[in-house]
């Protein structure tokens, strides 16, 4: 497709596709990487296997997979009706099976939504799990609280009156609320109706959001689209939130547990429960508390605990694998009993019924993982003595109850989840086929390790954009004053002994670059720190800058409201003739989840590699981990440098793909660092193909480019689009 062709425009023509017996419908001529994409889908869905899917952005990934998970729906749907026709006589009936979407935020669902309305299966049922706090119209009403009984619901019937039965939670609450219905209660009887299921990440992969909301996986299709973010946050809900287990926590919970025994109105059976609950978190209360004096004693902030010395602390505590089991039974009977735990005292008037189970839920399956053998060898254990500095994460208690009796040095019991795969392997194991789908997956080979589960192909579909029409190109070298080329090594030492150098350098190859592209140019540089020293360097020269171009900076902003204001106003400049650059952060939040469209990036720059400070102590941890398992498991695992690098190039591969949206966008890709240069072949496997396919060759055939070897080249690409 050459650039000035003209895209398909969407709902004209809609065309059927066949692969291995499913008709697909899709509403447009398919692109041959949406192609690709559905023939891959259908090809390991079908027989249950599991997929990784890279499709850069712009190529149209999520109606390749909504189109081609709901035609097999439908073919399943054809196939039930007729099992004379289509199945062996032998072969059992099923309803066909139940896909769940999950993507990164609520935004992100509302987006594919709209996607899922341009097709001819915007008639199919859908449901969205949500929470109370974003369903709800009452904002004082909580799980325990809201006093609507659920009957005359009407969302249903009102979309079975509609052409196009797609929604989504805006629409939903506002029927409600003209319609003084309950938003939360219609939203739970379309769950029980759909046939597809939006949701983020948490829902699929917290156990105890599952086990909460009876979330049934098994032989079902699970798809986690915006899948490179999935890594983190299994790590993220297999550990304890921040001031999870903490001794303020714990003694304000005991204290709430012992209250509730003198209700008279505990019958025995609720009463046992209550008091096993109580006993327990008592004693680890006096462990916790016992800690703490050690560490004081000892002026100690932080000491490592192994495995094998929790288990013994535990069990002393009684808190051993058969305890937790019987204690997860508690649980579970008081909260089919809604009147075992009476909040009546001023102790909890800001801690519901809900709040209480949820953090026992949670701490009961954690605590539960120690005990695994298959698991516990992922965890690193820390015992230390946390700053107040406010509450933890929304775990279910706030630590706000306790005044006179609140320690005034408190102690943590931290448990950090080392790899993926605990929380990954255990919410997809009994899933029918697992799909993790991103515009940037690369490097994939570390991701396949990291997850746990074994993924038969890995595809990387084509960009929609020819290969002339990206310009990319390695910035290898600069000349110096007498004119003679200099690496540009932007490795941490060396750029630490030649840092005025390397900023002087920077500064003129982003004058060359302002006084070339037209409209946006954006800059990604590794950190904050690296922006405002190069900001420094640039000072002298900003009055000559500023001629062609207007400067923004993302380090400036204070919050997301500023950051959005920023953005606005960085984007609406880009439109002019004087245009506009603007400097961002790998890392940051415009490196992921923000589009650069159209004029809105002419050019994107990045300056280094975001590989993550050493120093940090969950860094350190991690590629210990990694060199671990890499020694002790016959797999051949990745070590602690492959996840280091593996992670970086994440980060780096997400800002490059931050423009270029659509087959008609045009954008030059410079990537400064010598690191990528054609001599050195150690990462240039960790970018994304399209990109690496598309790198310019200058007129000399040099092995390494410099900003004046490469500007012949980019004058000739602006000119093509240019007028």
């Amino acid at each position: 497709m050459k650039p000035d062709e003209v895209l398909p425009v969407v709902g004209n023509v809609d065309r059927t596709y066949e692969y291995h017996g499913v008709q697909v419908k899709f509403p447009y001529e398919a692109y041959q990487s949406q192609q690709d994409m559905m023939n891959a889908i259908l090809s390991h869905v079908i027989p249950g296997r599991n997929l990784l899917v890279e499709s850069v952005t712009g190529t149209g990934k999520t109606l390749a997979l909504l189109c081609s998970l709901l035609a097999y729906q439908e073919h399943q749907s054809t196939q039930v009706k007729n099992p004379e026709e289509c199945s062996p006589p032998k072969s059992p009936k099923r309803e066909p099976r139940l896909i769940f979407y999950a993507t990164r935020t609520v935004s992100h669902i509302k987006h594919i939504i709209d996607q899922l309305r341009l097709t001819q299966y915007a008639k199919t049922p859908m449901g969205i799990l949500s929470s109370v706090k974003n369903t709800c119209n009452n904002e004082e009403s909580d799980e325990h609280l809201c006093d609507y009984i659920p009957e005359d619901l009407a969302w249903l019937d009102h979309l079975n009156g509609q052409p196009i039965k797609a929604w989504d939670l805006e629409s939903l609450k506002e029927f409600c609320s003209k319609n003084e219905t309950c938003a939360y209660h219609e939203l739970n009887t379309a769950i029980k109706n759909a046939k597809i299921i939006f949701c983020t990440y948490k829902y699929l992969l917290h156990p105890g959001i599952r086990q909460a909301m009876n979330i049934n996986l098994k032989d079902n299709i699970l798809v986690f689209d915006e899948g490179h973010n999935v890594e983190d946050l299994c790590r993220d809900v297999a550990s304890t939130p921040k001031n999870f287990f903490t001794l303020t926590k714990v003694t304000e919970l005991t204290a709430i547990l012992q209250h509730a025994l003198t209700s008279p109105k505990l019958v025995a059976d609720e009463r046992d429960h209550v008091r096993n609950l109580a006993e327990a978190c008592q004693k680890f209360q006096c462990y916790l508390k016992g800690r703490l004096d050690a560490l004081v004693k000892d002026n100690e902030f932080q000491v490592a605990v192994s495995i094998e010395d929790l288990q013994k602390d535990l069990t002393l505590v009684g808190l051993g694998p058969t305890q937790i089991q019987e204690l997860q039974t508690d649980v579970s009977r008081l909260k089919e009993n809604s009147s075992a735990l009476l909040l009546e005292n001023k102790l909890v008037q800001l801690i519901s019924k809900v709040q209480i189970h949820r953090y026992l839920s949670n701490a009961l399956m954690i605590l539960r993982f120690l005990w695994d053998e298959n698991l516990n060898s992922n965890y690193q254990v820390l015992l230390r003595r946390p700053e107040l500095d406010g509450p933890g994460e929304d775990d279910g208690i706030d630590a706000k109850g306790l005044k006179e009796d609140q320690p005034k040095t408190d102690i943590e019991l931290k448990l950090i989840c080392l790899t993926s795969a605990v929380a990954f392997k255990c919410a997809t194991d009994d899933a029918h086929s697992v799909i993790v789908a991103s515009a940037t997956l690369s490097p994939i080979a570390p991701l396949t390790s990291e997850l746990g589960i074994p993924f038969e192909i890995q595809l990387s579909a084509n960009h929609v954009i020819p290969q002339d029409g990206v310009f990319s190109a390695c910035i290898a070298r600069h000349s110096d004053d007498r004119g003679e080329c200099e690496l540009l090594d932007l490795t941490f030492d060396s750029w630490r002994d030649n840092e005025k150098n390397y900023y002087d350098q920077l500064g003129k190859i982003i004058k060359d670059i302002c006084f070339l592209v037209p409209h946006g140019i954006v800059v990604f540089l590794p950190s904050k720190r690296r922006i405002d020293e190069l900001r420094k360097s640039l000072e002298p020269s900003f009055a000559t800058i500023t001629n062609h171009k207007k400067v923004f900076f993302e380090s400036d902003q204070r919050d997301q409201h500023a950051l959005n204001e920023m953005l606005k106003k960085y984007k609406s400049q880009a439109e002019t003739t004087q245009g506009a650059i603007l400097f961002a952060v790998m890392r940051g939040k415009l490196s992921d989840g923000v589009e650069f469209r159209d004029n809105q990036a002419r050019a994107l720059v990045t300056i280094g590699i975001p590989f993550a400070p050493t120093e940090d102590p969950s860094v350190k941890e991690k590629r210990d981990y990694q060199d671990c398992k890499e020694r002790t498991d016959s797999t051949g695992d990745f070590n602690g440098w492959d996840w280091y690098c593996s992670d970086a190039f994440k980060t780096l591969n997400q800002a490059l793909g931050r423009s270029i949206r659509h087959p008609q966008d045009w954008c030059a890709i410079l990537l400064i660092d010598s690191r990528f240069s054609k001599e050195s072949l150690k990462y240039k496997d960790k970018l994304p193909n399209w990109l690496t396919n598309s790198f310019a060759k200058n007129p000399k055939e040099k092995t390494s480019t410099t900003m004046e070897d490469i500007i012949p080249e980019l004058e000739k690409y602006i000119a093509r689009f240019v007028a």
